[in-house]
Parts: C-alpha cells; structure tokens; sequence
C-alpha cells in the first residue's frame, strides 16, 4: 500500500469538493440540494477557482480515483498503465453517455424526483 499516493488521491477528492461547495449553486449540485445541512459557501465567499472550476472537478475525480485504486494495489508501473487505462476506459464511456444520450442512462431511476439537465 503506497500511502502517498492515498493521501494525494484523498487530497483530489477534498478540492474537488470544495469547489462544488464554494464556486457552485446548492440547487445545481446533487448532494447540496439534498442535504439537510445547508453546507454550501455560494455566494458567502468569492468565486475561488474561476473558469477552471468548470472542469476541475471532471479531472479531479478521475486522478483521484487512479490514485487511490494504485495507491491500495500498489502494482508498480506497468500496474500504474492498467489502472490508468482502466480508470480513462469508465471516464470515457460516461463521457459518450452524455454526448450521445443513449438509452443506458434512461434505464436508471431517478428516485428522487428533481429533473437532472440534459445532456450537452
């Protein structure tokens, strides 16, 4: 177990939720809008990370999750290609469910009854 690399994937994940906690609306984000405890710093603190706060989450999740599963395995370098590419394989299927709109994502309930924007 690679303890740097746990702690750095950990780290992604903290940033990527600061930003949806400081530079996005509650109402725009799922687990805001839901959440008892009104925990969002919109519009109580200025817009932190600019226009690279649109993206950064999107990347963010992605490192994190690369670095965490090779921080837990810990495979060496060509176990670190494996999980990269495994980790860019899932990114990239969920990117084409949401440019293409295909019938895979209408197969999943949408229990809690808000309408979630289409898909770009």
């Amino acid at each position: 177990m690679n303890r740097v690399q746990i702690l750095i994937g950990l780290g992604g994940l903290l940033v990527g939720t600061l930003v949806y906690l400081i530079d996005r609306p509650p109402e725009a984000t799922y687990f805001l809008h839901f959440s008892r405890i009104n925990v969002s710093l919109y519009g109580i603190l200025p817009n932190v990370f600019g226009v690279i706060g649109n993206s950064l989450p999107d990347f963010l999740h992605v490192f994190s999750f690369i670095m965490l599963t090779a921080g837990l395995l810990s495979w060496g370098k060509k176990g670190s290609l494996a999980i990269c590419l495994c980790w860019f394989s899932i990114d990239f299927i969920f990117e084409l469910f949401q440019k293409f709109n295909t019938p895979i994502p209408r197969l999943i309930p949408n229990s809690s009854g808000i309408r979630l924007k289409k898909p770009r």
